[in-house]
Formats: structure tokens, sequence, C-alpha cells
């Protein structure tokens, strides 16, 4: 079986592919589930390309909760200003009042400080 992509090949992937985000994404956390994450796949920044300014902090907030999840030491690019949105950003699709709420309360620690707002278990695999 292979192992899963490093952060930068991630990145590196989806933006030489036209498959969705979040398939691509999905794909790797999967991956990261099955073989458990031994390694640092994040510790070398990715150059980001097309990436919007939304889905670097999604991938920073999501290194650094992986990072804890896992007991390893978050990489220190996480942590740069440009990671930390000024306005919320809101990982659905729906635009309801209530749904907004709900991530407020739920999103996990390292989204919320990126003003990144997800489900609780936006990083669970079934």
């Amino acid at each position: 079986m292979a192992k899963p992509l490093t952060l930068k090949e991630l990145v590196d992937y989806y933006n030489s592919n036209s498959d969705e985000f979040r398939v691509v994404f999905a794909n790797w956390l999967d991956r990261i589930s099955e073989q458990g994450l031994t390694e640092p796949l994040f510790e070398e920044e990715p150059c980001w390309g097309a990436i919007s300014v939304e889905r670097k902090a999604f991938l920073a907030s999501s290194v650094h909760f992986l990072s804890r999840q896992h007991n390893l030491t978050p990489p220190d690019w996480c942590y740069k200003k440009e990671y930390f949105l000024e306005k919320p950003y809101f990982s659905t699709k729906f635009n309801h009042e209530m749904l907004r709420w709900v991530l407020l309360l739920e999103s996990p620690t390292e989204f919320r400080v990126r003003n990144v707002f997800v489900s609780e278990n936006a990083l669970s695999r079934a």
C-alpha cells in the first residue's frame, strides 16, 4: 500500500489536476487514517499555487489539528500570520444561520483561532 502524500505533494497534485478539492483532501485523510501518521507529512510548507486564502487557512488548521491528534509538533509555517483569516470562513456550501451557529460552537480550537469554522468531526473519516 502506498504511503500517504506529504501536504506539499497533495497541494501539487491538486494544483495540477481538475479533481475536486474535497475529494483530494478526503482521500488524503483516508490514507492517513489507514496507515497512521508516524512521520511528518507536513513539515515542508507547500507552494500554494492557485489555492485560495481560505483553503490555505483550512489546511494550516488541519495540519495543526492532526499534529496535536498524533502527538507531533506542528510545523512552524502553520503559525504564520497569512494562515489566520481576518473574516470568518465557514466550510459549508449552505448559508443557513443556524448551521453557522453550530460550526461556531463545534469548531476545534486549531480552526477557530484562524477564523475557520468547521464541524467538530470535519477531519474524521468513516
